[in-house]
């Protein structure tokens, strides 16, 4: 089950939320409450394929039971029993998702669908316990904290502490309308980055990076192509956030936050301190700094940046490509940090802003990449070395537009490049702007008839209607991008 899917949007999720709603009037009480959203997850998981319900399970008992032992452990073994519980949770990652990578056999297991997301969860887990940083949960409440299922799957990766007290306060009564206003508003807003946006720029993208080698690419197609990509993973995967954090807020729990415009960063520590926020303090507090960080001299952190990054790249996807995305950005953050610390180099803040887009944008050529021959040829086309056609921007205008094309007139939907032209222009706005429109005309009309929560519901409206014709109206919805890892 998706987010995107008209089954998850207009059965599943209402459905869940009016059964938890209806709890109220049985008095179930917190533990009713997280009862029914532990089988709801659990349903919402096995949708995709239910032999991994197994896995998940185990995960779920083993990681509760290493939790009770560090808790009941002396605190000189706190650490030793912790350790061995990480590296577990890492035997098991590597043997479904790295055998083939490190050994060249394949194993034979099919990869468990969010064995990344819920195995960093749990890992954090341990670690805080042995740090003494969260309070021994329940069996119920320890298995809804990793089975929510606005997480379960891509995230954001949420830490015991950041909803342990929420998870106890998560019953009906405590629904406020301007809490639903706001939660149906980001499930709005982020399926309409998804579904308008991300979607719609995936098939130009698409045919980028699937060309065969026997395929000319030209310096315009691999650019367009790739700014598409830039533009598509942004926005599909915020747009999943979104709709994470506005599901959880019906259920009265508030995730932290993934994302804060990134596209808008003028140095790579500024771009990884608002991508993937949670990953990104992950990997800084459980890999980087006991590593040693900035703390044990400029070798030291530039070790631990290299190590830390290189391995950030190997966790997305078992690939050569993504372990080189994560040390080139290793790479540009140690960089950046000997450019400040010795060049004292502060450059004006609009160079700075596109020198680190550049960075990024050249370097998600490695990360969407099946391989490094497919990466070398497009480096080689945006250098202008290779000859053909545009031809190619004009297919990726069109593979672009096909979804739409039906719904406008004639004239209009004969111009497909120009449509890829105005949905460019649209994503760079909506991703650069610092804030989203509503709120800013919420301030102004506050003391108005129309509230926030009003304005709120209507874009919930008019969006729904919107994602009815764009769901109606493709042949299919791109998977999440980040499903995948």
């Amino acid at each position: 089950m998706v987010f995107t899917s008209p089954f998850f949007v207009f059965v599943f999720l209402p459905l869940v939320w009016l059964v938890w709603y209806g709890l109220r009037a049985f008095d179930a009480g917190t533990r009713g409450s997280l009862l029914l959203l532990c089988v709801a997850s659990l349903v919402f998981y096995a949708w995709w394929h239910v032999p991994d319900l197994a896995l998940l399970a185990a995960s779920i008992g083993a990681n509760f039971l290493l939790g009770r032992l560090i808790a009941n452990a002396r605190p000189a073994s706190r650490a030793r029993v912790a350790a061995a519980g990480v590296a577990a949770n890492l035997a098991v990652l590597a043997v479904f998702k790295y055998w083939a990578l490190f050994t060249g056999w394949r194993s034979g297991l099919a990869l468990p669908l969010a064995i990344s997301f819920f195995t960093f969860t749990q890992i954090a887990f341990l670690v805080d316990s042995a740090r003494d940083k969260v309070r021994e949960p329940s069996l119920l409440r320890y298995s809804a904290f990793v089975l929510f299922f606005p997480h379960l799957i891509a995230g954001p990766i949420v830490r015991l502490q950041e909803i342990q007290d929420q998870l106890t306060r998560c019953v009906p009564q405590s629904v406020r309308a301007r809490r639903l206003a706001r939660g149906f508003a980001l499930v709005a807003i982020g399926l309409a980055k998804k579904i308008f946006i991300a979607d719609s720029l995936a098939p130009a993208a698409n045919i980028l990076f699937g060309s065969s080698a026997e395929t000319s690419i030209s310096a315009s197609m691999a650019f367009v192509g790739l700014i598409s990509f830039y533009f598509q993973i942004y926005f599909d995967f915020s747009g999943y956030t979104d709709i994470a954090l506005g599901t959880a807020r019906l259920f009265g729990i508030r995730f932290p936050r993934n994302f804060n415009h990134p596209y808008r960063a003028a140095s790579l520590v500024e771009f990884w301190k608002r991508w993937h926020m949670t990953l990104s303090r992950f990997l800084r507090d459980y890999l980087y700094i006991p590593l040693g960080g900035n703390r044990k001299g400029l070798a030291r952190e530039i070790a631990a940046l290299l190590v830390t990054m290189g391995l950030g790249g190997l966790w997305h996807g078992a690939a050569l490509t993504f372990v080189a995305w994560g040390l080139v950005h290793g790479v540009g953050l140690a960089a950046n940090h000997l450019a400040r610390r010795f060049l004292r180099l502060r450059l004006p803040t609009l160079a700075a802003w596109a020198l680190t887009q550049l960075f990024v944008l050249l370097a998600w050529v490695l990360f969407r990449s099946p391989d490094m021959e497919t990466a070398l040829r497009i480096y080689a086309a945006l250098a202008g070395a290779t000859q053909a056609s545009g031809a190619g921007v004009a297919a990726m205008a069109s593979a672009s537009f096909a979804a739409w094309s039906h719904l406008l007139p004639a004239p209009l939907a004969a111009h497909a490049t120009i449509w890829l032209g105005a949905l460019l222009a649209v994503a760079a706005w909506a991703a650069i702007h610092p804030r989203l429109p509503v709120r800013a005309i919420g301030g102004h009309v506050r003391r108005a008839v129309w509230t926030r929560e009003a304005l709120y519901a209507s874009l919930v409206i008019v969006l729904g209607a919107a994602l009815v014709l764009k769901i109606r109206a493709a042949d299919a919805i791109e998977p999440f991008i980040y499903f995948q890892f």
